[in-house]
Protein backbone atom coordinates (compact mmCIF):
# COMPACT_ATOMS: atom_id res chain seq x y z
CA UNK A 1 0.00 0.00 0.00
CA UNK A 2 1.14 3.29 -0.88
CA UNK A 3 1.37 6.75 0.73
CA UNK A 4 -1.20 8.29 -1.57
CA UNK A 5 -3.49 5.18 -1.01
CA UNK A 6 -3.33 5.43 2.93
CA UNK A 7 -4.36 9.47 2.40
CA UNK A 8 -6.75 9.29 0.25
CA UNK A 9 -8.25 6.07 0.89
CA UNK A 10 -11.10 6.78 4.10
CA UNK A 11 -12.16 3.21 4.77
CA UNK A 12 -8.50 2.03 5.22
CA UNK A 13 -8.41 0.30 8.16
CA UNK A 14 -5.80 -1.26 8.58
CA UNK A 15 -2.67 -0.42 11.40
CA UNK A 16 -0.76 2.45 9.78
CA UNK A 17 2.54 1.13 11.83
CA UNK A 18 2.06 -2.68 11.62
CA UNK A 19 4.19 -2.70 8.24
CA UNK A 20 7.20 -0.62 10.18
CA UNK A 21 10.07 -1.77 11.96
CA UNK A 22 11.19 -0.69 15.50
CA UNK A 23 15.01 -0.02 15.73
CA UNK A 24 16.42 1.10 18.76
CA UNK A 25 20.16 2.73 18.86
CA UNK A 26 22.01 0.73 20.80
CA UNK A 27 24.70 2.24 23.80
CA UNK A 28 28.77 2.28 22.08
CA UNK A 29 31.18 0.28 24.04
CA UNK A 30 34.82 1.49 24.20
CA UNK A 31 35.43 -0.13 20.82
CA UNK A 32 33.04 2.30 18.61
CA UNK A 33 33.60 5.04 21.33
CA UNK A 34 37.35 5.45 20.49
CA UNK A 35 36.42 5.05 16.58
CA UNK A 36 33.52 8.01 16.84
CA UNK A 37 36.15 10.31 18.59
CA UNK A 38 38.86 9.33 16.75
CA UNK A 39 36.63 10.58 13.25
CA UNK A 40 35.91 13.70 15.34
CA UNK A 41 39.29 14.72 15.95
CA UNK A 42 40.90 14.07 12.29
CA UNK A 43 37.90 15.71 10.82
CA UNK A 44 39.12 18.32 8.04
CA UNK A 45 42.78 17.48 9.15
CA UNK A 46 42.85 14.05 7.73
CA UNK A 47 45.86 14.33 5.59
CA UNK A 48 48.28 17.03 7.95
CA UNK A 49 47.44 15.88 11.41
CA UNK A 50 50.68 13.90 12.97
CA UNK A 51 50.29 10.29 14.16
CA UNK A 52 51.81 11.68 17.52
CA UNK A 53 49.34 14.57 17.67
CA UNK A 54 46.28 12.29 16.10
CA UNK A 55 47.09 9.42 18.94
CA UNK A 56 47.07 12.46 21.83
CA UNK A 57 44.29 13.78 20.77
CA UNK A 58 42.31 10.36 21.09
CA UNK A 59 43.84 9.49 24.41
CA UNK A 60 42.74 13.13 26.07
CA UNK A 61 39.06 12.49 24.52
CA UNK A 62 38.66 8.96 25.37
CA UNK A 63 39.82 10.46 29.08
CA UNK A 64 37.20 12.81 29.45
CA UNK A 65 34.36 11.08 28.17
CA UNK A 66 35.49 7.47 29.66
CA UNK A 67 35.28 9.54 32.89
CA UNK A 68 32.52 11.65 32.48
CA UNK A 69 30.12 8.60 31.23
CA UNK A 70 31.40 6.67 34.50
CA UNK A 71 29.20 3.83 35.35
CA UNK A 72 25.78 4.36 33.24
CA UNK A 73 25.98 8.08 34.50
CA UNK A 74 26.12 9.28 31.11
CA UNK A 75 24.68 7.23 28.48
CA UNK A 76 26.78 6.30 25.65
CA UNK A 77 24.82 7.23 22.78
CA UNK A 78 26.36 9.08 19.84
CA UNK A 79 24.33 11.81 20.72
CA UNK A 80 26.07 11.97 23.98
CA UNK A 81 29.47 11.61 22.89
CA UNK A 82 29.27 13.98 20.56
CA UNK A 83 27.90 16.68 22.57
CA UNK A 84 30.63 16.29 25.23
CA UNK A 85 33.12 16.33 22.45
CA UNK A 86 31.51 19.80 21.61
CA UNK A 87 31.82 20.85 24.86
CA UNK A 88 35.57 19.70 24.69
CA UNK A 89 36.81 21.48 21.54
CA UNK A 90 34.70 25.14 22.64
CA UNK A 91 36.46 24.94 26.13
CA UNK A 92 39.70 23.58 24.23
CA UNK A 93 41.41 23.07 27.74
CA UNK A 94 45.13 23.31 27.14
CA UNK A 95 45.73 19.79 29.36
CA UNK A 96 43.41 17.06 30.96
CA UNK A 97 44.97 17.56 34.37
CA UNK A 98 44.03 21.50 34.45
CA UNK A 99 40.13 20.79 33.15
CA UNK A 100 37.12 19.95 35.62
CA UNK A 101 34.61 17.01 34.91
CA UNK A 102 32.23 18.80 36.31
CA UNK A 103 32.16 21.19 33.69
CA UNK A 104 30.97 18.37 31.00
CA UNK A 105 27.99 17.95 33.02
CA UNK A 106 26.76 21.19 33.64
CA UNK A 107 27.20 21.73 29.98
CA UNK A 108 25.13 18.72 29.03
CA UNK A 109 22.61 19.94 31.89
CA UNK A 110 22.43 23.58 30.33
CA UNK A 111 21.85 22.17 26.97
CA UNK A 112 18.74 20.42 27.89
CA UNK A 113 17.60 23.22 29.51
CA UNK A 114 17.63 25.89 26.50
CA UNK A 115 15.29 23.58 24.69
CA UNK A 116 12.60 24.07 27.74
CA UNK A 117 13.65 27.56 29.24
CA UNK A 118 14.22 31.32 27.78
CA UNK A 119 16.33 32.85 30.49
CA UNK A 120 18.72 32.44 32.33
CA UNK A 121 16.36 33.71 35.81
CA UNK A 122 14.45 30.25 35.01
CA UNK A 123 17.67 28.16 34.50
CA UNK A 124 18.80 29.28 37.81
CA UNK A 125 14.99 28.43 39.51
CA UNK A 126 15.20 25.28 38.06
CA UNK A 127 18.47 24.59 39.10
CA UNK A 128 17.87 25.64 42.68
CA UNK A 129 14.57 23.12 42.28
CA UNK A 130 16.04 20.11 41.26
CA UNK A 131 19.11 20.30 44.23
CA UNK A 132 16.19 20.47 46.63
CA UNK A 133 14.39 17.58 45.04
CA UNK A 134 17.06 15.58 44.34
CA UNK A 135 18.17 15.98 48.13
CA UNK A 136 14.36 15.60 49.42
CA UNK A 137 14.51 11.77 47.50
CA UNK A 138 18.07 11.28 48.89
CA UNK A 139 16.48 11.92 52.75
CA UNK A 140 13.83 9.69 51.83
CA UNK A 141 15.95 7.08 50.34
CA UNK A 142 13.66 7.33 47.36
CA UNK A 143 15.20 7.56 43.38
CA UNK A 144 11.47 6.77 42.43
CA UNK A 145 7.94 8.64 42.89
CA UNK A 146 4.77 9.34 41.96
CA UNK A 147 2.43 12.69 41.28
CA UNK A 148 1.22 12.48 44.69
CA UNK A 149 5.24 12.56 46.59
CA UNK A 150 5.88 15.41 43.40
CA UNK A 151 3.05 17.29 45.22
CA UNK A 152 3.83 16.86 48.50
CA UNK A 153 7.37 18.20 47.54
CA UNK A 154 6.41 20.72 45.55
CA UNK A 155 4.24 22.57 48.70
CA UNK A 156 7.25 22.54 51.01
CA UNK A 157 9.65 23.83 48.60
CA UNK A 158 7.23 26.79 47.66
CA UNK A 159 6.92 27.30 51.48
CA UNK A 160 10.76 28.44 51.47
CA UNK A 161 11.41 29.38 48.03
CA UNK A 162 9.47 30.99 44.68
CA UNK A 163 9.28 29.70 41.45
CA UNK A 164 7.26 31.10 38.70
CA UNK A 165 6.34 28.31 36.87
CA UNK A 166 3.14 25.52 37.86
CA UNK A 167 4.21 22.09 39.29
CA UNK A 168 2.26 20.85 36.08
CA UNK A 169 4.33 23.00 33.66
CA UNK A 170 7.95 22.12 35.76
CA UNK A 171 6.78 18.58 35.17
CA UNK A 172 5.89 19.01 31.37
CA UNK A 173 9.06 20.94 30.90
CA UNK A 174 11.52 18.39 32.51
CA UNK A 175 9.72 15.61 30.55
CA UNK A 176 10.58 17.61 27.40
CA UNK A 177 14.19 18.10 28.04
CA UNK A 178 14.89 14.70 29.20
CA UNK A 179 15.69 15.62 32.69
CA UNK A 180 12.65 13.38 34.16
CA UNK A 181 10.96 10.62 32.78
CA UNK A 182 7.46 9.10 33.91
CA UNK A 183 7.14 4.95 33.37
CA UNK A 184 3.12 4.14 33.89
CA UNK A 185 2.96 6.72 36.65
CA UNK A 186 6.13 6.59 38.20
CA UNK A 187 8.93 9.37 38.00
CA UNK A 188 12.56 9.48 38.31
CA UNK A 189 15.45 11.25 37.42
CA UNK A 190 16.26 9.55 33.23
CA UNK A 191 19.99 9.61 33.41
CA UNK A 192 22.03 9.30 37.09
CA UNK A 193 24.44 11.88 36.14
CA UNK A 194 21.57 13.92 36.81
CA UNK A 195 20.82 12.69 40.13
CA UNK A 196 24.08 12.73 41.43
CA UNK A 197 24.76 16.58 40.12
CA UNK A 198 21.89 17.75 42.06
CA UNK A 199 22.64 15.97 44.82
CA UNK A 200 26.11 17.64 45.45
CA UNK A 201 24.85 21.02 44.16
CA UNK A 202 22.53 20.73 47.14
CA UNK A 203 25.35 19.40 49.78
CA UNK A 204 27.64 22.24 48.51
CA UNK A 205 25.47 24.64 48.79
CA UNK A 206 25.00 23.69 52.12
CA UNK A 207 28.36 22.66 53.05
CA UNK A 208 28.90 24.82 56.53
CA UNK A 209 25.59 23.19 58.20
CA UNK A 210 26.34 20.51 60.88
CA UNK A 211 24.18 18.03 59.61
CA UNK A 212 25.40 18.11 56.13
CA UNK A 213 28.57 18.05 57.29
CA UNK A 214 27.75 15.10 59.45
CA UNK A 215 26.09 13.65 56.29
CA UNK A 216 29.48 13.90 54.52
CA UNK A 217 31.62 12.10 57.53
CA UNK A 218 29.27 9.12 57.04
CA UNK A 219 29.37 9.20 53.03
CA UNK A 220 33.30 9.09 53.86
CA UNK A 221 32.61 6.12 55.89
CA UNK A 222 30.96 3.91 53.25
CA UNK A 223 33.11 4.99 50.47
CA UNK A 224 33.00 1.39 49.11
CA UNK A 225 28.95 1.94 48.88
CA UNK A 226 28.93 3.10 44.93
CA UNK A 227 25.77 4.89 45.72
CA UNK A 228 27.86 7.38 48.48
CA UNK A 229 31.49 7.47 46.43
CA UNK A 230 29.40 9.03 43.56
CA UNK A 231 28.08 11.62 45.68
CA UNK A 232 31.15 12.50 46.65
CA UNK A 233 32.79 12.67 43.50
CA UNK A 234 30.74 14.85 41.81
CA UNK A 235 30.65 16.90 45.40
CA UNK A 236 34.41 17.35 43.78
CA UNK A 237 33.14 19.55 40.98
CA UNK A 238 30.56 21.66 43.08
CA UNK A 239 33.36 22.77 46.20
CA UNK A 240 36.98 22.92 47.10
CA UNK A 241 35.56 23.25 50.99
CA UNK A 242 38.43 22.43 53.05
CA UNK A 243 36.22 19.67 55.34
CA UNK A 244 36.11 17.35 52.38
CA UNK A 245 39.85 17.43 52.19
CA UNK A 246 40.28 16.63 55.62
CA UNK A 247 37.54 14.47 55.64
CA UNK A 248 38.93 12.41 53.03
CA UNK A 249 42.63 12.74 54.46
CA UNK A 250 41.31 11.26 57.62
CA UNK A 251 40.09 8.49 55.78
CA UNK A 252 42.49 7.84 53.67
CA UNK A 253 45.43 7.95 56.34
CA UNK A 254 42.88 4.68 58.53
CA UNK A 255 42.25 2.51 55.71
CA UNK A 256 44.75 -0.27 56.41
CA UNK A 257 46.89 1.49 59.28
CA UNK A 258 47.98 -1.38 60.45
CA UNK A 259 50.05 -2.35 57.31
CA UNK A 260 53.06 -0.79 56.42
CA UNK A 261 53.23 0.20 52.53
CA UNK A 262 54.21 -2.47 50.21
CA UNK A 263 58.18 -1.14 49.27
CA UNK A 264 58.90 -3.87 46.84
CA UNK A 265 62.34 -4.71 48.34
CA UNK A 266 63.09 -6.27 51.30
CA UNK A 267 59.94 -6.89 52.22
CA UNK A 268 59.07 -8.81 49.24
CA UNK A 269 62.26 -11.41 49.04
CA UNK A 270 60.25 -14.08 49.44
CA UNK A 271 58.42 -13.53 46.10
CA UNK A 272 61.08 -11.88 44.05
CA UNK A 273 62.93 -15.30 44.50
CA UNK A 274 60.45 -17.08 42.92
CA UNK A 275 61.31 -15.01 39.34
CA UNK A 276 64.39 -16.42 39.17
CA UNK A 277 63.51 -18.50 36.07
CA UNK A 278 60.37 -16.46 34.40
CA UNK A 279 59.91 -16.49 30.87
CA UNK A 280 60.94 -13.20 29.20
CA UNK A 281 59.12 -10.07 28.34
CA UNK A 282 58.61 -10.04 24.59
CA UNK A 283 57.30 -7.02 22.90
CA UNK A 284 54.90 -7.84 20.39
CA UNK A 285 54.90 -5.85 16.97
CA UNK A 286 51.57 -4.25 16.36
CA UNK A 287 50.24 -0.74 15.57
CA UNK A 288 49.08 1.80 18.16
CA UNK A 289 45.67 1.16 17.08
CA UNK A 290 45.83 -2.45 17.00
CA UNK A 291 47.16 -2.28 20.48
CA UNK A 292 44.39 0.32 21.79
CA UNK A 293 41.31 -1.59 19.92
CA UNK A 294 42.11 -4.66 21.36
CA UNK A 295 42.18 -3.22 24.76
CA UNK A 296 38.83 -1.48 24.05
CA UNK A 297 37.47 -5.04 23.09
CA UNK A 298 38.37 -6.43 26.37
CA UNK A 299 36.88 -3.56 28.65
CA UNK A 300 33.59 -3.96 26.61
CA UNK A 301 33.69 -7.98 27.30
CA UNK A 302 33.40 -6.27 31.02
CA UNK A 303 30.48 -6.34 32.85
CA UNK A 304 30.00 -3.12 34.93
CA UNK A 305 27.03 -2.94 37.75
CA UNK A 306 25.68 0.05 39.65
CA UNK A 307 25.25 -0.87 43.34
CA UNK A 308 21.43 -0.64 44.64
CA UNK A 309 20.55 2.59 46.92
CA UNK A 310 21.83 2.12 50.32
CA UNK A 311 20.86 3.18 53.78
CA UNK A 312 23.05 5.49 55.65
CA UNK A 313 22.08 3.74 58.92
CA UNK A 314 23.57 0.33 57.76
CA UNK A 315 26.43 -0.95 60.57
CA UNK A 316 29.93 -0.35 59.28
CA UNK A 317 31.51 -1.07 62.11
CA UNK A 318 32.59 -4.81 60.29
CA UNK A 319 33.01 -4.64 56.42
CA UNK A 320 34.91 -7.25 54.57
CA UNK A 321 38.43 -6.52 53.08
CA UNK A 322 36.77 -6.43 49.56
CA UNK A 323 34.89 -3.55 50.86
CA UNK A 324 37.59 -1.74 52.48
CA UNK A 325 39.77 -2.31 49.22
CA UNK A 326 37.02 -0.73 47.22
CA UNK A 327 36.95 1.79 50.13
CA UNK A 328 40.77 2.54 49.19
CA UNK A 329 40.47 2.74 45.33
CA UNK A 330 37.30 5.17 46.01
CA UNK A 331 39.27 7.33 48.20
CA UNK A 332 42.33 7.16 45.50
CA UNK A 333 39.76 8.70 42.71
CA UNK A 334 38.25 11.44 44.83
CA UNK A 335 41.44 12.99 45.65
CA UNK A 336 42.60 13.08 42.38
CA UNK A 337 39.69 14.35 41.05
CA UNK A 338 40.08 16.80 43.72
CA UNK A 339 43.93 17.58 43.03
CA UNK A 340 43.41 17.30 39.28
CA UNK A 341 39.99 19.87 39.38
CA UNK A 342 41.66 22.64 42.51
CA UNK A 343 45.23 22.22 42.59
CA UNK A 344 45.49 25.97 42.02
CA UNK A 345 43.12 26.59 44.50
CA UNK A 346 44.70 24.45 47.58
CA UNK A 347 47.75 25.66 49.10
CA UNK A 348 51.09 23.37 48.51
CA UNK A 349 51.27 21.68 52.29
CA UNK A 350 47.64 20.12 51.96
CA UNK A 351 48.62 19.05 48.12
CA UNK A 352 51.32 17.12 49.50
CA UNK A 353 49.63 15.52 52.28
CA UNK A 354 46.73 14.29 49.79
CA UNK A 355 49.15 13.26 47.32
CA UNK A 356 51.51 11.51 49.64
CA UNK A 357 49.02 9.66 51.39
CA UNK A 358 46.98 8.75 48.33
CA UNK A 359 50.03 7.24 47.52
CA UNK A 360 50.92 5.23 51.10
CA UNK A 361 47.02 4.33 50.79
CA UNK A 362 47.32 2.64 47.39
CA UNK A 363 50.87 0.78 48.49
CA UNK A 364 48.96 -0.26 51.90
CA UNK A 365 46.65 -1.77 49.72
CA UNK A 366 49.02 -4.16 47.48
CA UNK A 367 50.47 -4.96 51.15
CA UNK A 368 47.28 -6.54 51.81
CA UNK A 369 47.83 -9.38 49.61
CA UNK A 370 51.94 -9.43 49.99
CA UNK A 371 51.96 -9.77 53.36
CA UNK A 372 49.62 -13.21 52.85
CA UNK A 373 51.27 -14.34 50.31
CA UNK A 374 54.63 -13.38 51.91
CA UNK A 375 54.43 -15.23 54.98
CA UNK A 376 52.39 -18.65 53.55
CA UNK A 377 54.34 -18.53 49.95
CA UNK A 378 54.66 -22.20 50.57
CA UNK A 379 51.83 -23.05 51.08
CA UNK A 380 50.31 -20.78 48.44
CA UNK A 381 52.78 -22.63 46.08
CA UNK A 382 51.83 -26.11 47.19
CA UNK A 383 48.14 -25.16 46.62
CA UNK A 384 48.82 -23.89 42.92
CA UNK A 385 50.94 -27.71 42.89
CA UNK A 386 48.11 -29.38 43.47
CA UNK A 387 45.53 -27.21 41.38
CA UNK A 388 47.94 -27.40 38.04
CA UNK A 389 49.06 -31.42 38.46
CA UNK A 390 44.94 -31.60 38.84
CA UNK A 391 44.46 -29.82 35.18
CA UNK A 392 46.92 -31.97 33.81
CA UNK A 393 45.52 -35.33 35.40
CA UNK A 394 42.18 -34.29 33.39
CA UNK A 395 43.83 -33.92 30.22
CA UNK A 396 45.06 -37.53 30.61
CA UNK A 397 48.63 -36.76 30.83
CA UNK A 398 51.29 -38.50 32.49
CA UNK A 399 52.60 -36.39 35.95
CA UNK A 400 55.96 -37.65 35.54
CA UNK A 401 58.44 -34.66 36.24
CA UNK A 402 57.53 -33.03 39.62
CA UNK A 403 60.43 -30.41 39.40
CA UNK A 404 58.83 -29.25 36.25
CA UNK A 405 55.20 -28.56 37.58
CA UNK A 406 56.80 -27.22 40.52
CA UNK A 407 59.01 -24.67 39.07
CA UNK A 408 55.71 -23.51 36.68
CA UNK A 409 53.76 -22.96 40.31
CA UNK A 410 56.54 -20.55 40.92
CA UNK A 411 56.07 -18.97 38.09
CA UNK A 412 52.37 -18.86 38.63
CA UNK A 413 52.01 -17.29 41.45
CA UNK A 414 55.15 -14.67 40.85
CA UNK A 415 53.13 -13.83 37.95
CA UNK A 416 50.32 -13.09 39.65
CA UNK A 417 52.21 -11.14 42.06
CA UNK A 418 53.62 -9.55 39.05
CA UNK A 419 49.64 -8.70 37.75
CA UNK A 420 48.94 -7.46 40.85
CA UNK A 421 51.76 -4.94 41.70
CA UNK A 422 51.41 -3.19 38.23
CA UNK A 423 48.03 -2.63 38.57
CA UNK A 424 48.41 -0.86 41.68
CA UNK A 425 51.35 1.25 40.45
CA UNK A 426 48.98 2.28 37.56
CA UNK A 427 46.07 2.59 39.66
CA UNK A 428 47.63 5.52 41.67
CA UNK A 429 49.59 7.04 38.65
CA UNK A 430 46.27 7.26 36.80
CA UNK A 431 44.31 8.65 39.94
CA UNK A 432 46.52 11.60 41.11
CA UNK A 433 49.25 11.26 37.96
CA UNK A 434 49.86 15.41 36.44
CA UNK A 435 52.87 17.39 35.21
CA UNK A 436 51.29 20.33 36.86
CA UNK A 437 52.55 19.23 40.83
CA UNK A 438 55.90 17.87 39.35
CA UNK A 439 57.69 20.19 41.70
CA UNK A 440 55.65 18.70 45.14
CA UNK A 441 55.90 15.01 43.88
CA UNK A 442 59.34 15.17 43.50
CA UNK A 443 59.42 15.94 47.36
CA UNK A 444 57.44 13.16 48.47
CA UNK A 445 59.79 10.54 45.54
CA UNK A 446 62.35 11.62 48.33
CA UNK A 447 61.01 11.19 51.60
CA UNK A 448 59.37 7.79 50.37
CA UNK A 449 61.85 6.80 48.37
CA UNK A 450 61.04 3.19 48.25
CA UNK A 451 61.14 0.66 45.09
CA UNK A 452 57.87 0.98 44.87
CA UNK A 453 57.57 4.76 44.86
CA UNK A 454 60.26 4.98 42.38
CA UNK A 455 58.01 2.96 40.05
CA UNK A 456 55.07 4.96 40.42
CA UNK A 457 57.33 8.02 39.49
CA UNK A 458 57.74 6.64 36.57
CA UNK A 459 54.45 5.62 35.91
CA UNK A 460 53.39 9.33 36.20
CA UNK A 461 55.64 10.13 33.68
CA UNK A 462 55.12 7.94 31.15
CA UNK A 463 51.41 8.66 31.35
CA UNK A 464 51.28 12.48 32.28
CA UNK A 465 54.38 13.66 31.01
CA UNK A 466 55.81 15.53 27.43
CA UNK A 467 58.89 13.30 26.62
CA UNK A 468 60.22 9.93 27.35
CA UNK A 469 61.98 9.18 31.28
CA UNK A 470 65.30 8.03 29.49
CA UNK A 471 67.08 8.93 32.59
CA UNK A 472 64.68 7.78 35.11
CA UNK A 473 64.83 4.08 33.64
CA UNK A 474 68.64 4.14 33.27
CA UNK A 475 68.61 5.41 37.16
CA UNK A 476 66.08 2.11 37.44
CA UNK A 477 67.58 -0.45 35.80
CA UNK A 478 70.70 0.14 37.59
CA UNK A 479 68.63 0.37 41.02
CA UNK A 480 66.73 -2.66 40.62
CA UNK A 481 69.48 -4.75 39.40
CA UNK A 482 68.85 -8.37 40.71
CA UNK A 483 65.76 -7.71 41.86
CA UNK A 484 62.77 -9.85 39.87
CA UNK A 485 59.83 -7.97 40.72
CA UNK A 486 60.54 -4.27 40.81
CA UNK A 487 62.22 -5.17 36.90
CA UNK A 488 59.35 -7.01 35.63
CA UNK A 489 57.34 -4.30 36.97
CA UNK A 490 59.58 -1.22 34.96
CA UNK A 491 59.30 -3.53 31.56
CA UNK A 492 56.02 -3.89 31.81
CA UNK A 493 55.25 -0.10 32.34
CA UNK A 494 57.88 0.85 29.30
CA UNK A 495 55.95 -1.56 26.86
CA UNK A 496 52.73 -0.38 27.86
CA UNK A 497 53.59 3.13 27.12
CA UNK A 498 55.62 1.78 23.92
CA UNK A 499 52.00 -0.18 22.77
CA UNK A 500 49.73 3.22 23.37
CA UNK A 501 51.97 5.64 22.28
CA UNK A 502 53.41 6.06 18.74
CA UNK A 503 57.46 5.89 19.08
CA UNK A 504 60.56 6.61 16.55
CA UNK A 505 61.65 3.07 15.38
CA UNK A 506 65.03 3.99 16.22
CA UNK A 507 64.30 5.30 19.52
CA UNK A 508 61.85 2.29 20.26
CA UNK A 509 64.72 0.02 19.26
CA UNK A 510 67.22 1.59 21.70
CA UNK A 511 64.93 1.85 24.87
CA UNK A 512 63.78 -2.24 24.09
CA UNK A 513 67.44 -3.24 23.91
CA UNK A 514 68.70 -1.58 26.65
CA UNK A 515 65.94 -3.35 29.00
CA UNK A 516 66.45 -6.71 27.11
CA UNK A 517 63.35 -6.54 25.47
CA UNK A 518 63.31 -8.49 22.20
CA UNK A 519 60.80 -7.66 19.58
CA UNK A 520 58.98 -8.84 16.84
CA UNK A 521 58.82 -7.62 13.22
CA UNK A 522 58.35 -4.27 14.63
CA UNK A 523 59.81 -2.32 10.72
CA UNK A 524 57.14 -3.89 8.77
CA UNK A 525 54.38 -3.18 11.37
CA UNK A 526 55.82 0.79 12.53
CA UNK A 527 55.90 1.38 8.17
CA UNK A 528 52.61 -0.01 7.49
CA UNK A 529 50.99 1.61 10.38
CA UNK A 530 52.14 5.07 9.49
CA UNK A 531 49.48 8.27 9.78
CA UNK A 532 46.91 5.28 9.68
CA UNK A 533 43.04 7.56 10.39
CA UNK A 534 40.12 5.37 11.41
Amino acid sequence: MSLEDIVTDENVEEDLYSSFNLYQIKEFGFQLRSKLINKWNILGVEQSISEEERIKKLQYSETIINTVTGINFVPSYPFFILTILQSIEIGNPTDLSASTFGHYYQFLIQKSFTNILTSQREITEYENYLSELSFYLFDNTLREFDIHEFQSFDTKYRANYTISHSLEKITSNLLKANILENTGGVIEYKYSYIHYYFISNYIANHISDINIRELIISLTDRLFKSEYSNILMFLTHHTKDRFLLTELLKKAKSIFEELEPCKLGDDIKTIDKLGDKIPELVFESRSVDEYREEENKLKDEKKYTQEDTENLSDDINEIDIVSKLNTAFKALEIVGQILKNNYGKIDNDTIEKLLEESMLLGLRSLNVFFSIIEENSEFVINQVNAIITEIEKSRGKKIDNPKKIESLSKSTVFGLCNQISYSFIKKISDSIGTEYLNEILEKIYKKQDFNSVQLIKLAIKLDHYKGFPDSDIKKLKTEFDGLHLPTQIMKRLVVNHLYLFPTDHKQKSRILNFLNIPMRNQLRIDQTSKQKKR
